[in-house]
Order: C-alpha cells, then sequence, then structure tokens
C-alpha cells in the first residue's frame, strides 16, 4: 500500500471509528446502524405514502431501528457505487465524507448528485432519521484530507482482477440472444 493509503488505514482504524463496525475478514459486523443516509427512490412501502424505508424496523417492529441498515462488506467498495441503502451517496469519497458531521450532510443534502428521475424523491425524513442515528457518528469530524486517505485505503481494498469482469460476460444468453459487451 502506498503512504496515502497508510495513513487511512489508521485513521479507519482510530480517528473515523469505522473499524468499529467494518470489522473481521469481511469489513462488516453484519449488524444494523443509521448512518444519516437520505431516503431516496421508491421506498419500501413504509411511511404515509408508501415511498419511505424503516429498514430494520420493517422485521423487528422496535421504532429505535428505524433507519437502520446491514454494515456493507468493504471488499471491493470501490466497484459498488452509489453508496447507502438507496444509492444516495454517488461516489466513495463523498460517502465517506458523509461520515463526518453526517447530521449537517444530510441536512444540506444534494439530490442533484442522483440519477435525473430520482432528483425529486427525496424524503423531508431528516429529523425522524437523526433521532436513530448511530451515537459514534455524532461530534465525529474528519479533514479533507483524513476523508481522501480513508478513501484511498478503502481503494486498496479492491482486487485487482475485480476491475475488468468482461472475461465473465458470456456472448449469448440462454434465449440466444447477444449481449453488449460494454468497454
Amino acid at each position: 500500500m502506498t503512504e496515502v493509503q497508510l495513513r487511512g488505514a489508521r485513521a479507519f482504524l482510530t480517528t473515523g471509528r469505522c473499524a468499529q463496525c467494518h470489522t473481521g475478514s469481511l469489513f462488516s459486523d453484519r449488524k444494523f446502524h443509521n448512518v444519516a443516509v437520505p431516503q431516496v427512490g421508491p421506498g419500501f412501502g413504509d411511511g404515509p405514502d408508501g415511498r419511505d424505508d424503516f429498514g430494520r424496523m420493517r422485521k423487528t417492529l422496535n421504532t429505535k431501528h428505524r433507519y437502520q441498515f446491514r454494515t456493507p462488506p468493504l471488499r471491493n467498495v470501490e466497484l459498488t457505487a452509489p453508496y447507502g441503502h438507496d444509492g444516495a451517496i454517488a461516489n466513495l469519497r463523498a460517502w465517506v465524507d458523509h461520515y463526518s458531521q453526517s447530521d449537517v450532510k444530510l441536512r444540506n443534502y444534494d439530490p442533484g448528485q442522483l440519477e435525473p428521475l430520482l432528483q425529486g424523491t427525496l424524503l423531508p425524513t431528516t429529523d425522524a432519521i437523526l433521532v436513530t442515528r448511530d451515537t459514534r457518528l455524532r461530534n465525529l469530524v474528519l479533514t479533507p484530507q483524513t476523508v481522501d486517505e480513508i478513501t484511498e485505503f478503502l481503494k486498496a481494498l479492491t482486487d485487482p482482477a475485480a476491475r475488468d469482469l468482461n472475461r465473465f460476460v458470456p456472448a449469448r444468453v440462454p434465449s440466444g440472444l447477444p449481449v453488449d459487451n460494454l468497454p
């Protein structure tokens, strides 16, 4: 790893508190947390108009679990944009930055980063999301340099072989239709 990635790893383990949830061989505690992700998209049938997604609460019916979603593993995370349970954050650096002052980021979320059809789907749920936000995010402030370093560390978790998966794209599917190979 580069020196920047190593500094990012140190920050990931200490300053950023990331390793408290992103732990183990998969970099996931497999638990549920509310990390203040804005609610965008068609939802999951929750809320007054059915456009909200209450996350873990859908299973437990415990209101303390509202807006909690499973900690994702981080292997190849660089290749899995957009980020958040609903894809509200467009790129990896913005996702890492979202954890710093997540309440401010949630209040100032710009839906302009979304695909045009989703831009008008932001729900006014900020206050409700912040009620159950993970306490580890309160008072978490990362400098832009630390955000950059953690982002570079996360990129180091990408398997080089995963960067080009074209060799796995079949020429045809069972229906016999051709498959477009994207560059």
